[in-house]
């Protein structure tokens, strides 16, 4: 009898040096976290990427207020799952699908950090941020010969690799819990 879900992928096999790149600061952790707690215990490079600079919608105007506050979670996060590498491009909260420059700005990304793993958000997610970030990340590829998982943050993804991550869950939660302003 066959399964619904694809079998567990031994994540000891995956290369050592990580690159993802995530629309908004949260994206990252609540779409690969626990995997990223696993590669950081496994004592691989990991750099994170927020496109976005979190300001966005902000009823109070205090945009840079909480952007600045968007990145000092981000960094609290990042240490629960042992990532300390992050970079932060500034793009406009929800301006992706208009940003110029955005593949160029992944290319140079992808090249400066020489990957052999790369992270970016699945093509089935609802944000526009998301999806742009997702097209964005495969038209870069082309320049990369890392390899490319696409995850999930507020749609549901079709699945064709899964990794077991239950022993990270309690950094995964930790890390979650550091989006105070969210």
């Amino acid at each position: 009898m066959s399964s619904l879900y694809p079998a567990l992928s031994d994540p000891s096999l995956l290369p050592s040096r990580t690159l993802v790149f995530a629309p908004h600061a949260d994206d990252e952790v609540f779409g690969c976290g626990g995997l990223l707690a696993y590669l950081a215990e496994r004592g691989g490079a990991i750099r994170i990427v927020i496109l976005t600079d979190g300001a966005g919608g902000d009823p109070a105007g205090l945009e840079a207020d909480i952007a600045k506050a968007r990145i000092a979670e981000s960094r609290a996060a990042g240490a629960e799952l042992g990532v300390t590498d992050y970079r932060f491009l500034s793009f406009p909260d929800g301006g992706l699908p208009g940003a110029h420059k955005l593949v160029e700005a992944l290319v140079t990304e992808l090249e400066d950090f020489d990957a052999g793993l790369v992270f970016g958000p699945s093509l089935q997610e609802m944000h526009g941020d998301h999806r742009a970030l997702s097209h964005a990340v495969l038209a870069a590829m082309g320049h990369s010969k890392a390899r490319l998982f696409l995850y999930g943050i507020n749609a549901q993804v079709q699945a064709n690799v899964m990794f077991d991550t239950t022993a990270q869950a309690s950094k995964k939660r930790r890390a979650v819990e550091c989006f105070e302003s969210q």
